[in-house]
């Protein structure tokens, strides 16, 4: 059989391929066709080769910025063929992009980029996801505040025609908090008095305790305190858990207030007497932020249950009590409220004519204003026709009370018959009445 030989077609002008913009002090590959049996021979201006001279492709290291000239010359012994290429490369330096890729859910972290020529005079653009950008949109350092994860990402696009890369980008784990602590222990509490408070275990605890003084754990890491507590009127208890499994620790702080009773007696203040029905305010001296328990005989609580002032309704009386139950410190007070009521309102007559003329209305009894549906405020009115009459009556300790009384006509008394007998004159009879 004949022996069969391929013959390469040499192109006198080969085609260099790579990178036309290159980074410094990085490995740019470059290369030309694979020609079997071709020499190649590479030269490389304001750079060097450090692998591959002789073979179609070669590695090229540059340490310096600006036009570079990468050229080969490729030639087949056999055809006695060859060709020529040059490719020009711009040698530039990169910039980076540095910021934490493990965050805190809800954490404010900062991302920046760096290099040479310096990135404060350049206009950088921003792309986040998982996340907000803050602050810093446009410069060469942001802010970011991180979601709730689980993951997020930072995109920063270059200005053009400066740096060897365009574009870096970073992904981030983000971290979940923990939740936040659950406190067990007293949160109202008697002036010095002394109190244990516990969180659940699995979480690094820090704690603050501000108006008492620890006596017991408490130290980092403990999930106890327990707590002696001062004079004051409020404390708080910060606990700050910690997520130590792994970094970063991420953190949930959780604020508790405790309301403080200075063991002061209690002391009811409200209005005694009462009027019947009438609604009243019952308060204590004491810390308005501590539970309280009431007790009403004679009327009953609208409003207030378990604060230190109380709405009361008064009933019919003629008493009422009023008790307060401190439950912090379990000091009590009593108060004993007479409930009054002004006399039902009695329209009365008096002083008819024999004709049914006219009628005097008046109110019998004591009170210090009258106010009458005819705008009168005598205790008593005149009248001369039929028809409803009312009166509003308010008594020396402020209670209420109407009358009122409808007449479909003014009476007419009767003239008695008056006779004299006996011997002398005839009379005309003269009448009395009272």
């Amino acid at each position: 059989m004949p022996t069969v030989i391929e013959i390469p077609i040499i192109s006198p002008n080969p085609q260099i391929s790579g990178p036309t913009t290159i980074c410094l002090y990085e490995y740019t590959t470059y290369s030309a066709p694979l020609l079997p049996g071709s020499v190649y021979t590479w030269t490389v201006t304001g750079g060097s080769i450090t692998d591959g001279q002789g073979t179609n492709r070669i590695t090229a290291y540059f340490s310096s910025v600006g036009t570079k000239t990468i050229s080969l010359d490729v030639f087949h012994d056999l055809t006695e063929c060859g060709g020529q290429a040059t490719l020009t490369a711009e040698a530039r330096d990169k910039f980076y992009l540095s910021g934490t890729s493990s965050a805190c859910a809800n954490s404010t972290q900062t991302y920046s980029v760096s290099g040479t020529p310096n990135t404060s005079g350049y206009t950088w653009n921003w792309t986040i996801a998982g996340g907000t950008i803050t602050a810093g949109q446009g410069t060469n350092s942001i802010t970011v505040q991180w979601g709730n994860g689980p993951v997020g990402e930072v995109l920063v696009d270059a200005p053009a025609g400066i740096y060897c890369n365009a574009q870096e980008e970073r992904a981030v784990s983000i971290r979940p908090l923990p939740p936040p602590a659950g406190l067990n222990g007293a949160l109202n509490v008697c002036a010095t008095s002394t109190n244990t408070y516990f969180v659940p275990s699995g979480y690094y605890t820090t704690w603050t305790v501000t108006g008492g003084t620890v006596t017991n754990g408490g130290t980092a890491g403990s999930n106890y305190a327990t707590v002696q507590w001062g004079a004051g009127s409020a404390g708080q208890i910060t606990v700050m858990q910690e997520d130590r499994t792994s970094w970063p620790y991420c953190a949930t702080t959780t604020n508790f207030a405790v309301s403080i009773s200075d063991n002061t007696p209690v002391v009811i203040s409200g209005p005694t007497p009462v009027c019947e029905g009438y609604t009243a305010t019952y308060t204590t001296n004491t810390n308005p932020a501590l539970p309280y328990l009431w007790e009403v005989s004679g009327g009953s609580i609208l409003s207030g249950f378990g604060t230190n002032s109380i709405t009361v309704q008064w009933g019919a009386g003629p008493w009422g009590t009023v008790n307060v139950k401190e439950l912090t410190c379990n000091n009590t007070d009593n108060l004993v409220v007479e409930i009054t009521g002004a006399n039902a309102a009695l329209v009365d007559t008096a002083n008819l004519t024999c004709d049914g003329s006219s009628l005097s209305l008046f109110v019998p009894g004591d009170y210090v204003t009258y106010n009458w549906s005819t705008s009168v405020t005598d205790s008593f009115i005149n009248i001369s026709a039929p028809g409803t009459y009312s009166v509003s009556l308010t008594d020396a300790n402020g209670c209420t009370t109407e009358g009122a009384i409808t007449l479909g006509a003014l009476p007419t008394l009767p003239v008695p018959n008056a006779f004299i007998t006996g011997a002398g004159p005839t009379y005309s009879p003269i009448v009395f009445w009272n």
